[in-house]
């Protein structure tokens, strides 16, 4: 199990990025938040095997076609301090 950090950047806010983030969230083994950022980006914390956040990664990606301009991906040790996925406000 790992911990990622992922921000997108692009048109990202106000397209309902956060919201289809926590539903493709759902067909997968995986638990964190989803936010937007002040800057303009949004960012997912996501707790989970490798695979498991490589697939849900894609499936973000192809949701959202022509929206995400970049993605930067950081990784550390899993905090085990998250129940679920859902949406920070």
């Amino acid at each position: 199990m790992i911990r990622a950090i992922l921000f997108f950047s692009g048109r990202v806010q106000g397209v309902g990025f956060r919201f289809t983030t926590n539903e493709i969230a759902k067909g997968f083994d995986v638990k964190g938040t989803v936010e937007n950022c002040p800057d303009g980006r949004v960012k997912i914390v996501v707790e989970a095997d490798s695979k498991e956040i490589d697939g849900f990664i894609e499936s973000i990606k192809a949701s959202m076609p022509g929206k995400i301009k970049q993605m930067d991906r950081f990784e550390s040790e899993p905090s085990h301090a998250f129940e679920n996925f859902s949406i920070r406000h």
